[in-house]
């Protein structure tokens, strides 16, 4: 979709929902705890019995949250399809200590990205747009120095004049808020600021669904909500793909060392320095999940973090006292890494001489078929 259609659309969808009020991370948004069964039964087709309810709260499925009266406790709109997920999770297998990360991830997630700063819940309209623009200004005079930095146009980027127009219109609409309080606006001018903050909070509660549900995608393929891939894409009629996993990030992260909980990769759990399958895996599926996952990557990463050494074959630690120049555990690792080197090279020269035997028979074809002509 062109960029002026994707900016109608989200327009044309804003002004449709003109008379809705958004929070659904918003935690001053709550509805009584004693309600939480029924709307996870409507939005998830999932039964929570009732008396599970104060479980889940000591389980930190749910945030402990009052109501204004102070009599009840309430629950964010967010939670009811969370818990709908992590009772199919349960089922599952995955352990309450795991089940209390992620909520804890999630909740650190909406806490300190999804509703702060820019993304921050703010009720008053002009309030609300200030923000808005205030956030807006730096991020486009950053794009515009970029810009002027390249010798040529950078793919994606607008021109400068573009940008300084945007710039332009970003400082005056900001200078003209900052100098006129709403008591001050006319009927108009006070509608107009009414529909563009409208539009505003649109735009960011349909962002904040999108990356929640970003996050828990990530969990329902079978991967820990803190992990970092190279590459990662939403279809819009498949599951997601997610590409090699960057495990320089996740092991310098806060996340991967939280309490008791395994990493997650689907089909295996990593509790350090084990491998554990969570289902049957034949050899070749094993392999292929070693191999898709890099685990040769993780385990010499795990053992530099632990100031460990460790045979690059089989990972086994080298006793206490090895020569420094002493790379493998034994002769019969020294020897099988010596022939996976040896069949990587065949395979590399096979996939080569095919190549050339394809371009070969290409060229051929062309050839006969301008001879023909």
């Amino acid at each position: 979709m062109a960029k002026h259609d994707m900016a109608q659309a989200f327009t044309e969808m804003a002004e449709a929902t003109a008379q809705l009020h958004f929070g659904v991370f918003d935690k001053r948004v709550l509805l009584p705890l004693s309600q939480l069964p029924d709307h996870v039964l409507g939005e998830t087709k999932e039964v929570l019995a009732r008396e599970r309810v104060d479980e889940l709260l000591e389980g930190g499925w749910v945030p402990r949250i009052g109501l204004e009266d102070g009599r009840e406790l309430g629950f964010p709109l967010y939670v009811p399809s969370r818990v709908g997920l992590f009772l199919e999770l349960e089922r599952q297998g995955y352990s309450p200590a795991e089940l209390r990360a992620i909520a804890s991830h999630e909740e650190e997630y909406i806490d300190n990205i999804l509703a702060t700063e820019d993304f921050a819940y703010i009720d008053d309209d002009r309030e609300a747009l200030l923000n808005e623009w205030r956030h807006e200004l730096p991020v486009f005079e950053a794009r515009l120095a970029h810009v002027l930095g390249q010798k040529k146009q950078p793919t994606g980027y607008e021109t400068p004049e573009e940008l300084n127009q945007q710039i332009g219109r970003l400082r005056r609409s900001i200078d003209f808020l900052e100098s006129h309080p709403e008591e001050s606006m006319s009927a108009e001018q006070k509608e107009k600021t009414t529909r563009m903050a409208h539009r505003v909070r649109f735009f960011h509660e349909y962002l904040r669904v999108m990356l929640v549900n970003h996050l828990r995608d990530q969990v329902r393929a079978g991967y820990s909500p803190y992990l970092h891939f190279r590459s990662a894409s939403w279809q819009s009629d498949g599951p997601p793909v997610f590409g090699p996993v960057l495990w320089e990030l996740v092991l310098d992260g806060p996340w991967t060392w939280e309490g008791d909980v395994p990493i997650r990769l689907p089909g295996l759990q990593l509790k350090g320095d084990q491998v554990i399958h969570t289902r049957v895996l034949r050899p070749a599926e094993y392999e292929d999940c070693w191999k898709r996952y890099d685990l040769d990557h993780y385990f010499r990463l795990l053992a530099r973090r632990r100031g460990e050494r460790r045979c690059p074959q089989c990972h086994a630690l080298l006793p206490s006292g090895t020569h420094e120049l002493r790379q493998y555990c034994s002769p019969e690792c020294r020897g099988n890494a010596k022939m996976q080197r040896y069949r990587d090279r065949q395979r590399s020269e096979s996939r080569r001489v095919a190549e050339w035997e394809d371009l070969e028979a290409l060229h051929s074809a062309a050839e006969g078929a301008s001879g023909s002509a």
